[in-house]
């Protein structure tokens, strides 16, 4: 994807007159595209393809979704599980990424 326009960046208190509409737009984005491909399975993976999460906690009393702090801690985890398949000589999957450099 290339630079769609071209332009000043806005100050956070002009950020924030958007914000609602901002909110709407990726609702619906997300919407469209979930039941686009809600029923796609065991797509392949192909050099340089990228999957990225998001790590959520659920309060489902008071219907809330938070973004969890945990990430370094996962990540660590998943990391080492990467160096002991690797080092049996079965790497399935990789974290390297520039955004995680020095996390793991």
């Amino acid at each position: 994807m290339g630079l769609l326009s071209s332009g000043e960046p806005l100050i956070w208190e002009e950020c924030k007159k958007y914000s609602k509409h901002i909110q709407r737009c990726g609702i619906k984005q997300f919407i469209h595209q979930y039941n686009k491909l809600k029923h796609r399975r065991n797509d392949k993976m192909y050099w340089g393809d990228e999957i990225e999460y998001m790590i959520v906690r659920f309060d489902n009393k008071n219907r809330k979704a938070q973004l969890s702090l945990k990430s370094p801690e996962i990540i660590k985890y998943f990391g080492n599980i990467e160096q002991k398949c690797a080092a049996k000589g079965k790497a399935q999957f990789s974290l390297k990424s520039p955004e995680l450099k020095g996390v793991a």
